[in-house]
């Protein structure tokens, strides 16, 4: 009888949430990035061919307590009720929307928030529900080679290629894998051929505040994949392959999809 109820713990450790998944670099707060971080009502962006973006970010907080936000000051400086859920604003304005923001919570009550970031075009509202944007946890960060397969391309789309390092702001020690320097950018045809790379280096927009600087991600993006490789036009899809330098720094990267004529957007991952 020791057998079975053996198997069931062993299950039960092996399906339980790691904390230590999620704290990669053992600081004791997981790190949380949105690449896309909009205030309600607040942030608005112009955008191509005469758009306006702006969008909202949702925090549920499950935990039985207080869940602590450090902001700002880079101490603790509020914080969510028990069984909160509603609209995250503050500390969102303290970058433009368009270059993301970092989050920090303690790592055992990080495990028992939920997050959905929105973004919307409010000129055509194409898309008047929104579009769903990743919110990327610590232990989710890329490591090594990742490829976006597939992704649409042609005359009548644009592609954004988007690098963020999320650890930007930390003494280098404190960065699992070390300092990344930059990610290089491929883009292939549907059979893997080549049409050229290029490279993007992930940096804090506009630094110079501290405690500002404790929210922002370095960033670096391709704004139009066209622009850049004209043989993009002229293809159905491409492969986007990021990789980053050096091989062990970890990273996020994202690709987004717009129509040029609708503005409806699609998000591209790689999983």
């Amino acid at each position: 009888m020791r057998y079975p109820l053996l198997v069931i713990l062993v299950t039960a450790l092996l399906t339980m949430p790691s904390a230590s998944a999620a704290d990669a670099n053992g600081d004791g707060h997981e790190l949380i990035l949105l690449p896309l971080a909009f205030r309600d009502e607040i942030d608005e962006i112009p955008g191509a061919f005469g758009t306006r973006w702006s969008g909202q970010v949702w925090l549920e907080n499950r935990n039985d307590v207080e869940v602590q936000l450090y902001d700002f000051c880079m101490q603790v400086c509020g914080g969510f009720a028990p069984r909160h859920a509603g609209v995250l604003n503050n500390p969102l304005g303290v970058t433009r929307p368009e270059y993301g923001v970092l989050l920090y919570f303690p790592v055992q009550q990080a495990q028992h928030l939920t997050f959905s970031n929105r973004i919307f075009e409010r000129t055509l509202r194409s898309q008047p529900r929104g579009v769903d944007i990743p919110v990327v946890r610590e232990g989710s960060f890329f490591t090594g080679e990742k490829t976006f397969l597939g992704v649409p391309a042609g005359s009548g789309v644009r592609v954004n290629v988007r690098a963020y390092d999320p650890w930007s702001n930390h003494p280098v020690a404190a960065r699992p894998g070390g300092r990344l320097e930059s990610v290089t950018i491929e883009v292939r045809d549907k059979d893997q051929q080549l049409l050229g790379t290029s490279t993007l280096r992930p940096r804090i927009p506009n630094p110079g505040n501290t405690n500002y600087d404790f929210h922002k991600p370095g960033f670096d993006a391709i704004s139009d994949l066209a622009g850049v490789f004209p043989a993009v036009a002229q293809l159905e899809y491409v492969h986007v392959r990021v990789r980053p330098v050096p091989a062990t720094a970890q990273y996020w990267a994202m690709v987004s999809v717009t129509d040029n004529l609708t503005q409806t957007v699609s998000i591209v991952t790689a999983q």
